[in-house]
């Protein structure tokens, strides 16, 4: 959806459900920010944030950043995107107890020129992602504002942007807002229908994505790229703005899918309007709000609103406020809400003597809570959009038959693992929480932290294996890892006997230490697997549990190891761990809902206190 629906239709909603003029536009306003406030939205001129008790968050990404993180791939980068684009675009709604759950009938694998894909686990993860309307997230979020940000500085902010987020899961349903080929690209041609018949879509495919748009001489859309989480296969990008079009009907064949779908953008726009009142109805008189319920509009009012979003013509400013006028509420005709500036907040933060008063501020605020919102609910479902969680990690030495370790890296263009009798600690990535077993597609993680973000470990053209940025290849970076001998059953222990197979070059695919001409011994593949030399023993594997706290348990993006450390200290101090870290649920429980973080000899700022306090209740739930 475009500025058109997320600022006049909003507006028109809110004045339905009861609001205001003023109300109604602070509402409006912030539907439509949240597709304005960029980066460079959050800064100064001089490239400081304009709030400083708390780091914000931004909900939209430019093109320019985007292709910069296409180019300069990392997990960091691929973290941001999803950060913006899954909770504040398209809303999660294909997992656990939502309805009408879709299941995935695409490929199960794809090779091109130089990288390769396969449906796994961590694809299964991510096809559950796929934005729905009437999703239990929906819900969460509308009744999350009625039960605990009513009556607030900051309410009819958090409102307003949560309508973004209802409206887009009417027009983004079916599409997943990260970059991932098997869902989000398009099988075949797109027809636009008219009636009866229809007519095949000519796109203009560019890179970047021209935000210029005719249907008629061809629509503007992405196109094809060699890696398969390109940002091209971002949302909707292979579709062009053809999402966003209230007046147009199109059919199309999703990756995903094996059946042609048909949606019907203006029946669409019309259920979103009709719901965003009716949950805005709920916001202003604090009652509870239902997935699939919908206001009853007015004839009279219906009929105006069909009548703008069946106008053809892509940008509906113009139509809107040429008809905002004629619904009429109590015999009073609206007035129409004051023309859009995308700078009039930011404007006002900056000029402001009391920042945290400003619509500004309170925006940002409200962003901050959505996401923290989403990633936890995902995160109950075993869902997670931007970080590892600590349940998927398992930390092991790898062991050569002959005793020796993957040691510390030899940097010489790349980053190269190489064996050594210093043990180096890595990280086992698994697809779910669940024990590590044979059969399990992983990643490798080094710990060394001078490789930055370089850090997985994959098999590329070049016969020594080295480590590089996070998905920059997804198969070239995933293992198979088979049990050989050790423990009965097939959950893997530590001293168990494994090899590692790489999911790209299913030719020669284990994993291999071998003598490098020039001295030294690396790591290659190998077809061979009946060699010691693919043989990996698993030296102290330990498992992640989240009731053993450790001085490092609490470390994230915002909380660094000195503050970790210093919490788990305090934490052992006043008995709500044991000696060995074990977490002491009772004493714990009390603590918290006693003094809450008090017991910490340092004051945490805002973020780092949601987050340590997220962390400890889920122990104690």
């Amino acid at each position: 959806m475009n500025i058109d629906f997320h600022y006049y239709g909003t507006y028109v909603a809110a004045r339905l459900a009861g609001y205001d003029f003023d109300s109604a536009g602070t509402i409006a306003y912030a539907a439509q920010y949240v597709d304005d406030s960029d980066e460079d939205s959050l800064k100064d001129g001089l490239n400081r944030y304009i709030i400083n008790d708390f780091t914000p968050n931004p909900t939209i990404q430019g093109l320019t950043d985007m292709m910069k993180k296409n180019f300069d791939w990392s997990e960091g980068a691929l973290n941001s995107i999803k950060d913006i684009w899954v909770p504040f675009h398209f809303l999660p709604g294909n997992y656990g107890n939502n309805p009408d759950i879709k299941q995935y009938h695409g490929p199960m694998g794809d090779r091109g020129t130089l990288f390769s894909w396969n449906y796994d686990e961590e694809s299964e993860k991510q096809f559950k992602l796929l934005c729905k309307p009437n999703s239990l997230l929906v819900g969460s979020m509308i009744n999350d504002v009625i039960k605990n940000h009513l009556q607030k500085d900051y309410t009819l902010q958090i409102a307003g942007l949560r309508m973004h987020v209802l409206a887009d899961t009417w027009a983004h349903m079916f599409y997943a807002g990260f970059p991932e080929w098997f869902i989000n690209n398009v099988s075949g041609d797109v027809y636009q229908v008219n009636g009866t018949g229809k007519t095949v879509v000519k796109w203009r495919r560019v890179w970047p994505w021209a935000d210029s748009t005719d249907i008629i001489a061809g629509e503007s859309a992405t196109p094809d790229m060699l890696s398969y989480n390109s940002v091209v296969y971002l949302g909707h990008g292979r579709m062009g703005h053809l999402p966003d079009y209230p007046w147009l009907t199109y059919q199309y064949r999703p990756q995903w899918s094996d059946t042609d779908i048909t949606k019907n953008n203006t029946s669409y726009f019309l259920s979103a309007l009709k719901q965003m009142t009716y949950a805005l109805t709920c916001i202003k008189n604090g009652t509870e709000f239902s997935v699939d319920t919908y206001a009853n509009l007015p004839a009279t009012t219906e009929q105006v609103v069909n009548t703008v979003l069946s106008t053809k013509v892509n940008d509906q400013c113009t139509t809107w406020k040429n008809h905002v006028g004629d619904i009429q509420i109590g015999g009073v005709s609206l007035q129409v809400p004051p023309v859009y500036d995308k700078t009039l907040w930011k404007t006002e933060a900056l000029t402001a003597s009391v920042i945290s008063s400003t619509s500004y501020y309170h925006f940002n605020n409200a962003a901050r809570m959505h996401l923290e919102l989403v990633r936890d609910t995902l995160e109950a479902n075993n869902l997670n959009i931007d970080t590892i969680p600590r349940g998927c990690v398992v930390t092991t030495k790898f062991k050569t038959k002959k005793g020796n370790y993957i040691g510390k890296m030899y940097k010489q263009v790349e980053y190269y693992p190489k064996i050594n009798t210093t043990p180096l600690s890595l990280e086992i990535i698994k697809p779910t929480p669940q024990p590590l077993t044979s059969g399990d597609i992983v990643e490798i993680k080094t710990t060394e932290e001078s490789v930055g973000k370089y850090n997985f470990l994959g098999a590329w053209s070049t016969p020594s294996l080295y480590y590089y940025t996070r998905a920059y290849s997804p198969s070239k970076q995933k293992w198979k890892i088979e049990k050989k001998s050790g423990s009965s059953g097939d959950q893997i222990n530590a001293g168990d006997q494994v090899q590692f197979l790489n999911m790209y070059y299913e030719s020669k695919p284990y994993m291999a230490t071998y003598s490098y001409i020039l001295g030294g011994t690396y790591l290659t593949t190998q077809a061979d697997g009946t060699k010691d030399n693919t043989i990996w023993i698993m030296d102290g594997l330990v498992e992640f549990n989240i009731y053993v706290i450790t001085p490092d348990y609490f470390v994230s993006p915002i909380v660094n190891q000195q503050t970790s450390t210093m919490i788990y200290t305090a934490m052992k101090t006043y008995g709500m761990i044991d000696a060995q870290g074990n977490v002491q649920q009772q004493t714990l429980k009390y603590t918290l809902g006693s003094v809450g973080l008090g017991f910490l000899p340092q004051k945490l700022n805002q973020d780092q206190q949601e987050q340590v306090n997220i962390q400890l209740w889920k122990l104690v739930q």
